[in-house]
């Protein structure tokens, strides 16, 4: 599980959107299109006060290079927070390029994942639909605009990790109940993986990953509703077989998630 050491953050949080505007120059100044994904993404869609606390800022550029490729379009998010004050320091890791940003207490990490050529190549349509099919956020407050990973790829996503890890690590699924309980089950979770630290066990960690998707699912589905169309478009991409797909529509089924 994620962790670096580094500060929690919601989307309204000041570090969070000045991460944010620096994704934003990246594909103005380089004519990149791309959009927020992950943690941030989901909680862009709902209430503020269903927010919840991440330690990073996920994001997706039509790119595919090597890593001196992403550090060169990425020096206008570089040069963004540095004049905002910010400590930026790059970290390439196995799957992903890290951005961790710091400023006095204060900590975050913004991520991109590693894709070569001929990954951007394999995976250049599927980039494209979710481009196409993104949204636009905007948060009049802060006079800040920015794309976003649709709902529906969110979920599908989301799914898609959670099928894996309920096959690879046997995780059974969460009962279907309210969220106010269902994140206070969370809760009590996650506070027993921290508190184990290091004897954590990787099937513990994949439970409350599950559970955290499971609950970034249902708070999709029922906050903001699925377009069954684009849905049932969109998960062409990632089924081979047709026990897969109705895996996928087996669990929003339990979850009581429907299709408009």
């Amino acid at each position: 599980m994620k962790n670096y050491g580094l500060t929690p953050h919601k989307l309204g949080d000041q570090i969070v959107l000045d991460g944010i505007e620096a994704i934003n120059n990246v594909q103005y100044e380089n004519n990149l299109p791309g959009f927020i994904s992950g943690g941030m993404a989901i909680s862009s869609y709902l209430p503020n006060e269903n927010y919840r606390e991440t330690i990073d800022l996920d994001y997706t550029l039509f790119f595919g290079g090597n890593v001196a490729d992403y550090k060169r379009i990425t020096e206008p998010l570089v040069k963004t927070l540095t004049e905002k004050g910010y400590f930026v320091e790059y970290k390439k890791k196995d799957t992903t390029h890290d951005y961790f940003i710091k400023s006095h207490e204060d900590s975050f990490l913004i991520q991109h994942s590693r894709r070569s050529p001929n990954n951007f190549i394999k995976n250049k349509k599927s980039l494209e639909r979710e481009i196409n099919n993104r949204r636009v956020i905007s948060n009049k407050n802060k006079n800040l605009s920015y794309a976003v990973l649709s709902p529906e790829d969110l979920v599908i996503h989301k799914l898609n990790r959670v099928l894996k890890f309920h096959t690879a690590y046997n995780v059974s699924f969460p009962k279907n109940i309210s969220q106010e309980d269902f994140k206070k089950q969370i809760e009590f979770l996650k506070e027993e993986v921290l508190n184990l630290k290091d004897s954590v066990t990787p099937k513990m960690v994949a439970k409350l990953r599950l559970f955290y998707d499971i609950f970034d699912i249902k708070s999709l589905g029922k906050s903001v509703g699925l377009n069954k169309i684009y849905f049932e478009e969109a998960l062409k991409d990632w089924v081979n077989h047709d026990i897969m797909e109705n895996n996928f529509r087996e669990t929003l089924d339990k979850y009581e998630i429907r299709l408009d």
